[in-house]
């Protein structure tokens, strides 16, 4: 199964292609955000703490209660609630981040923060789950790595989005944008008729089983 082989499978099935599509969404919105985290962080801060220590707490706030949520989401997940998980956690997310941009102190920042955390950590799980339920065994690797190769490209068009965004406008509208596309990413998933598991294990069965005789 070459690298290309397995871009053509990924996204020529529904729904392992929506899963990547809301994915790469969920990238863009999240390092879009980073252009904007210090300077929004820096214009709440009304405390004792310096800038620099007041953007590294709640970025640490938010990474525990990332680390803390990411198992309860995956046990989730391994119980067939993935799209229920994803369209939950990505519109909570979402709205987390518009709260973020509204913030007027560091505290309700934190909240948000952590809010964000806990919520973020089902998102590129949930699409890497859908990806190796969806594959063969022996091609788990391929996919994935192929996968992630594709949510990469949300990281990039993510950073220089966000900061064409930062640079022409307050940190506030970055988050109130990569907000609304976190929400669009929900929806995405929300309106598309995502097959349920055994359909599209079924259809990339038949797709290997095509490879080989091919071979």
């Amino acid at each position: 199964c070459g690298v290309f082989q397995s871009f053509h499978c990924l996204l020529g099935t529904q729904t392992t292609c929506r899963f990547i599509i809301v994915g790469i969404l969920a990238n863009l919105a999240m390092y879009g955000m980073m252009t904007a985290l210090a300077p929004l962080t820096a214009g709440v801060n009304t405390t004792l703490l310096d800038d620099k220590s007041a953007v590294g707490i709640v970025q640490s706030v938010f990474w525990t209660a990332s680390i803390l949520s990411a198992p309860l989401w995956g046990r989730l997940n391994d119980k067939n609630y993935v799209k229920q998980v994803y369209l939950l956690t990505a519109l909570i997310c979402g709205f987390s981040v518009v709260l973020q941009g509204l913030a007027t102190n560091i505290w309700m920042l934190m909240i948000f923060r952590i809010v964000q955390g806990l919520t973020y950590s089902a998102l590129i799980q949930s699409v890497m789950y859908v990806v190796v339920k969806a594959c063969h065994r022996d091609l788990k690797g391929t996919f994935v790595g192929s996968t992630n190769s594709m949510l990469v490209v949300g990281q990039v068009i993510g950073s220089m989005f966000g900061a064409v965004v930062t640079s022409s406008y307050n940190p506030s509208i970055t988050f109130l944008v990569m907000g609304v596309i976190f929400i669009g990413s929900s929806l995405i998933l929300l309106f598309s008729r995502v097959n349920e598991m055994s359909e599209y294990q079924i259809s990339m069965k038949l797709w290997e089983l095509n490879d080989r005789r091919a071979k």
